[in-house]
């Protein structure tokens, strides 16, 4: 029998002994894979498992605290509670994440203020589970925050001013109100992302805060004001467009996306042609939420002046995807702006095939942005009178017009350009050998498994990736042992990738290779290992 198959069966037969002595030692072994599968069985008989599972938090190796934390989360025994709490100071921030994530499981109010004293950790990812674990426990915790927001801790503060928002109980509205004026930017602008749960009645004091001297905390009260969606926050989000800091002024648009009103689409339209990428980026998103009657604005400022403005219009047009856009759209493509001429064409990728022709001619355009672009529309399109522009593309000599002329043939999954990625695979550059590996795999045609296998053997670790994954997609039997043979390679995600196809290939002889890899010193092989190995085994059990 398979060693694998012999900690199954030893586990199995553990667990219906009820021996969880037994069980205790395998969950103590190295092997995550013997953890993982002892820890499922521990959980499955109870009771019995809690005390060896509260002695296994205080282990000398990490893995199993966390694994012990997991596995009491599960069993929601309340002998757990006081131990977990003691695993909240554990050194390891991966240990108190994952016993902060257990007493969220259980919602006992005794680890209410060991989880409010977590809210100084260190970890952002601590902290989040810290709040999440309170948010479960609900209406008990209230009182608890409210008198921590009046720490000497700055993060203390600032992390309980954001429960109080989450858990959106009225009685944290005049306390959260209190602490606008906290002298910690970070404090400040939690609280007023928390308001948004007062709805109107907090109107005021957030439109006040619009005149902080923190751009965070401005940035916060125009996000919770657009979250309260009260039209009251119109002018003050309109004016905000035009602050000094391109977080608030994002934060603006967004706001004014989420409002919905007519009467912001002409000061939006005018923040198109912000300097700042982002604000432009989330303006173009919220005149898209607005939609329709935005339309006709927005086909004029494809005509304005600036550059930026055109460029965002045409973004815009591109999420709102009304048909009377589609010939401006086109006739922009011819715009002396690059940048226009590219985010016309990606915007174009919502118009069908009445945009194919021109979007083949924007191929051989100057400027690689905008052949990027054009590719990402026709790869959206799906047009087969493209594959042939898409396969010249193939050799282009910019890398991402390249990659994206590779994406869209693999979307395309057209057998006619079968031919053209397999010499591509064998002749092109690095990475347009990596996109036409990931292409045939979509593709799915099998006269390219001789090429993906040669493939794995590539001087480039992306390439042989792409192949090993390409492979898996085939599923063809022929590619079994250069698959096994790349489970040894020396890149971590090739053998990742190798072990994944594998899975996939559903092949029984690959179990003793795939086993051996579940000894991989990399945690993502020895996952892939485990998961494909159980794959070919329930498939194997169903013939």
């Amino acid at each position: 029998m398979e060693p694998l198959l012999q900690i199954d069966a030893s586990i199995t037969a553990l667990k219906n002994e009820g021996d969880v002595g037994g069980l205790i030692t395998i969950f103590r072994a190295n092997s995550m894979i013997e953890r993982t599968r002892a820890r499922r069985a521990l959980v499955e008989l109870g009771r019995p498992a809690v005390r060896p599972l509260i002695a296994a938090l205080k282990d000398g190796d990490r893995y199993v605290r966390i694994e012990a934390a997991i596995a009491l989360g599960q069993l929601r025994d309340s002998r757990a509670i006081r131990p977990l709490i003691d695993a909240l100071r554990d050194e390891h921030g991966y240990v108190r994440w994952w016993a902060a994530d257990a007493l969220r499981e259980m919602r006992d109010p005794r680890a209410i203020q060991p989880l409010i004293d977590l809210l100084r950790d260190e970890s952002r990812e601590v902290r989040f589970w810290a709040v999440a674990a309170l948010k479960s426990i609900g209406e008990p915790v209230v009182l608890e925050l409210i008198a921590a927001l009046s720490s000497g801790n700055e993060r203390l503060r600032a992390e309980a001013a954001h429960a109080l928002g989450e858990l959106q109980d009225p009685r944290a509205a005049p306390h959260l109100m209190r602490v606008l004026k906290d002298p910690d930017s970070s404090v400040r602008a939690a609280a007023a992302y928390g308001l948004r749960s007062v709805g109107p009645a907090a109107l005021k004091p957030l439109i006040g805060l619009l005149r902080d001297e923190s751009p965070q905390v401005r940035a916060a009260a125009v996000l919770a004001l657009a979250e309260i969606r009260d039209v009251t926050a119109l002018d003050p989000l309109i004016q905000s467009l035009k602050d000094t800091s391109a977080e608030v002024r994002a934060a603006a648009a967004i706001g004014l996306g989420e409002l919905k009103v007519t009467r912001a689409v002409e000061p939006l339209i005018e923040t198109l042609g912000d300097e700042d990428l982002y604000v432009r980026a989330h303006t173009a998103l919220s005149l898209g939420m607005i939609g329709e009657d935005a339309v006709d604005r927005l086909i004029k400022a494809l005509a304005d002046p600036n550059e930026y403005l055109r460029g965002g219009a045409a973004t815009a047009l591109g999420r709102i995807r009304q048909k009377t856009a589609i010939r401006p759209l086109m006739e922009a493509l011819k715009d002396t702006s690059a940048y226009v001429r590219s985010e016309a064409a990606i915007a174009l990728r919502y118009a069908g095939p009445v945009a194919t022709d021109r979007l083949i001619e924007t191929l051989a355009d100057v400027e690689s942005d905008v052949r990027a672009g054009a590719a990402i529309a026709l790869r959206d399109i799906r047009d087969p009178r493209a594959v042939d522009a898409l396969v010249r593309a193939l050799r282009d000599e910019s890398e991402d017009v390249r990659a994206e002329a590779g994406s869209a043939l693999g979307a395309l999954r057209d057998p006619r350009s079968a031919g053209p990625l397999i010499l591509a695979l064998k002749n092109g550059t690095d990475d347009v050998r990596c996109w036409a590996a990931m292409a045939l795999g979509e593709i799915g045609d099998r006269q390219a498994v001789d090429g993906l296998m040669d493939a794995l053997a590539d001087a480039h670790e992306e390439v042989r990736d792409a192949a090993a994954d390409a492979l898996g997609h085939l599923k063809d039997s022929r590619a079994l042992r250069p698959l096994i043979a790349s489970l040894g390679d020396e890149s971590e995600c090739v053998r990742e990738a190798a072990a994944a196809a594998l899975g996939e290939l559903g092949q029984i002889e690959a179990l003793p290779s795939l086993e051996k890899a579940l000894a991989d010193p990399s945690g993502s092989v020895q996952y892939a290992a485990m998961t494909a190995f159980e794959a070919i085994k329930i498939r194997a059990q169903k013939r």
